[in-house]
């Protein structure tokens, strides 16, 4: 029998692979089973990339790029 686990949604606006992007990876590694993992982060791209590579997320939700304002522009779909 299935155990209801909670859901938290991670969001991550930069593609790029800094070191707070690292740390979220680092972080869902480690919360593998305890939680459903729901990432919240553009796609294609490089983070993107790294963290699926890793297997770290349970369900992905993509903020697209679109127009003038990107990551105000994504923050916003994501909360919608």
């Amino acid at each position: 029998m299935a155990t209801k686990r909670d859901t938290v949604l991670f969001v991550s606006l930069p593609q790029a692979i800094g070191g707070s992007n690292r740390s979220l990876v680092t972080l869902l590694e480690h919360l593998e089973g305890s939680v459903y993992r729901v990432l919240a982060s553009p796609r294609p791209g490089t983070f993107a990339d790294f963290a699926d590579d890793r297997g770290v997320a349970d369900e992905w939700f993509n903020l697209a790029h679109r127009g003038r304002f990107n990551r105000v522009r994504r923050l916003w779909d994501g909360v919608r």
